[in-house]
């Protein structure tokens, strides 16, 4: 990322963190993801996707909880093999993942526990196939940005409706305080669905200056937060690694419940390696987010793992 978009960033959350804390309630989040982020220019698997996230402060609470966040998600989100330009025959000869869009929207909860336990859990529904307009959107962006005619969407994977069950647990090994700029947690996460059936276990490490986590930017918790020990600006530091078993992922294999799933399908790899790692600035007001997935190859046809980046920026009121 360019130094003066980075410099930017960090002081615009502390400007807006200096003047007098506000109690936001509510945040909208949009994220964008390209694996043109790491500068490697490539173009492949997931290619690019799309997020807004609109999440607000519940006033459900419990000895146990002390914090509930309600959570919706859009997303769109775009699949393609190896080699998607120069011709039609360029790209069978290299096809190793179909193309693929997936169209979702989702409901979701976090709650923060007193003992810093994180439970989030959601429900999607969506479109994978033609219906997501994945063809449309890339063809019209690289036309838009002055990109390559893409080849090969006419072997997309065929229409099938989504739905999918998700919920992910971190449970805390070491509590974040702002004199104790270390959080730890081991995680566990598993979705069930005829779009994606996996589960998946790692470490979550948070470091910088942080925020405890019923009042952090990470898991939104600084919504409504106003106590002593709240940090407006956080600089948050984070690694994810998690191994993740796969039992159906649509994006490769085609839809669950089709015969005819496309002209291209592949078998997936069951063990799945992934690491998410970047940073977050995060005001009172404002946040900013930049992170980078590496992943290795979830279809047994890919020739290389994956790898992609992500921007994001949150505004709350």
């Amino acid at each position: 990322m360019p130094k003066r978009l980075l410099f930017t960033a960090l002081m615009f959350i502390v400007i807006s963190g200096s003047a007098q804390t506000k109690i936001f309630t509510k945040e909208l989040t949009v994220v964008t993801d390209n694996d043109n982020y790491d500068f490697e220019l490539t173009d492949r698997y997931y290619s690019n996707g799309f997020i807004i996230n609109y999440n607000w402060l519940s006033q459900k609470t419990s000895a146990a909880v002390s914090k509930t966040i309600n959570r919706t998600e859009f997303s769109h989100k775009v699949y393609n093999p190896i080699i998607n330009n120069y011709s039609l025959d360029n790209v069978l000869q290299h096809m190793d993942r179909p193309y693929a869009g997936w169209l979702s929207g989702s409901y979701g909860v976090t709650k923060i526990y007193t003992k810093q336990h994180v439970l989030q859990y959601n429900v999607t529904v969506g479109i994978m196939g033609p219906g997501a307009l994945g063809e449309q959107i890339q063809n019209g962006w690289h036309k838009l940005i002055g990109l390559y005619k893409v080849y090969g969407w006419d072997r997309q994977l065929k229409n099938e409706p989504g739905f999918n069950l998700s919920a992910e647990y971190y449970h805390s090994l070491s509590q974040s305080a702002p004199q104790k700029n270390i959080s730890v947690h081991a995680v566990s996460k598993a979705t069930l669905g005829n779009t994606f059936t996996n589960i998946a276990a790692g470490m979550l490490l948070k470091l910088g200056w942080l925020n405890q986590e019923n009042e952090t930017g990470y898991w939104s918790g600084n919504l409504g937060a106003s106590s002593k020990t709240f940090r407006k600006n956080e600089f948050i530091f984070f690694l994810e690694p998690l191994l993740q078993y796969q039992a159906y992922n649509a994006t490769v294999q085609g839809g669950l419940f089709r015969k005819d799933k496309g002209v291209f399908i592949s078998a997936i790899e069951p063990i799945v390696f992934q690491t998410k790692t970047g940073i977050m600035f995060t005001g009172n007001k404002f946040g900013f987010r930049w992170y980078y997935t590496f992943r290795t190859k979830e279809a047994t046809k890919m020739m290389k793992g994956e790898h992609w980046g992500s921007i994001g920026a949150t505004l709350r009121f």
